[in-house]
């Protein structure tokens, strides 16, 4: 997390480039890097985790 907290969207570019809308999903990384800060921060629970910007609930069960 720390890494990528001081990261920029071009440099994590080219490690997600295969992955649909990369460009998006990129800065969206930086800035939940950013939130978190450190890995001890990770959020554990379903509803801290789906409030980080990008990351939604799957409705299909």
């Amino acid at each position: 997390m720390q890494s990528l907290s001081v990261s920029n969207i071009e440099s994590l570019i080219p490690h997600i480039i295969k992955v649909r809308n990369f460009g998006t999903k990129a800065s969206w990384i930086i800035e939940i890097a950013k939130t978190i800060q450190d890995d001890k921060n990770i959020p554990l629970t379903m509803d801290e985790l789906i409030s980080l910007k990008g990351i939604e609930e799957n409705q299909q069960m």
